[in-house]
């Protein structure tokens, strides 16, 4: 199962959060309770308890749950779509090596 983060816990301890690393952190929490317990079974206030935050807080930068589900899928969809592109591309250049190297 592809899981997806970019950052670590460690880098959001070090400093304090622009309004956009907030977002990112919120996502990738809801992202693993998503994983863990489904969508339906996890609340806003879940992922804010994981966070050590409020519900009000997190509804600072979403308005919904459903928001942040599709925040965290449109954020997934770049990423997968960055590794099937990098695979494609490594691939043929994989398979151009080979056909000239077999033509030499």
């Amino acid at each position: 199962m592809l899981f997806i983060t970019s950052l670590t816990s460690a880098h959001f301890a070090r400093k304090r959060l622009t309004r956009d690393e907030t977002r990112e952190r919120i996502m990738i929490k809801a992202d693993e309770l998503f994983r863990q317990y489904g969508f339906v079974k996890t609340t806003v206030a879940d992922i804010a308890a994981e966070l050590g935050m409020s519900p009000a807080n997190i509804y600072k930068f979403f308005s919904s749950k459903e928001a942040i589900i599709q925040a965290s899928a449109d954020r997934n969809l770049v990423v997968l779509t960055e590794a099937v592109q990098s695979g494609i591309a490594s691939a043929r250049s994989t398979s151009f090596y080979y056909k000239r190297s077999r033509n030499s």
